[in-house]
């Protein structure tokens, strides 16, 4: 679960791999995000908005390595005065990253600004969840072949 309150993001999760969606603005004006996860769980949050800021702010309660934002609808990322532990992924985003360090992967169209980027990989195997119409979609196609099938018979 997200909460949000008092400009304080806490993310809250009981799997081994968690995903949270989060709104850019809410990011954008945080003091505070708090991980409630397990030592060696796996936090994703899915930040949704196309020009999205993050910074100024402390992170707390995830492992190193075990986090990942994923800016899946940035075209603009920025980041400042901000030490992360955890990789970023914001494929169509020109990223300004401006004081601090991010302790990770950083995966972005472009990047400029003084920040310090230190390796620390993301190495974990996420499979893919289908999306709603992938199980819609097959669940037509079975009851499609059942009436055919049926057909036949009769």
């Amino acid at each position: 679960t997200t909460t949000v309150a008092y400009k304080n993001i806490t993310l809250t999760g009981s799997d081994h791999i968690n995903f949270f969606s989060l709104a850019g603005s809410d990011l954008a004006v945080a003091t505070g995000l708090k991980f409630n996860v397990g030592l060696n769980d796996i936090a994703i949050v899915n930040v949704s908005g196309s020009a999205d800021s993050m910074g100024s702010f402390g992170i707390s309660g995830a492992a190193l390595g075990n986090v990942l934002f994923n800016f899946f609808e940035a075209d603009t990322l920025n980041i400042h005065n901000i030490g992360l532990s955890a990789s970023i992924l914001a494929p169509d985003a020109d990223l300004t990253f401006n004081s601090g360090h991010i302790d990770g992967n950083v995966i972005a169209r472009s990047a400029s600004g003084s920040g310090q980027y230190n390796w620390a990989p993301f190495n974990h195997d996420i499979q893919p969840v289908p999306e709603p119409s992938t199980w819609v979609l097959t669940g037509a196609g079975l009851i499609s072949l059942f009436a055919v099938a049926r057909r036949k018979k009769a």
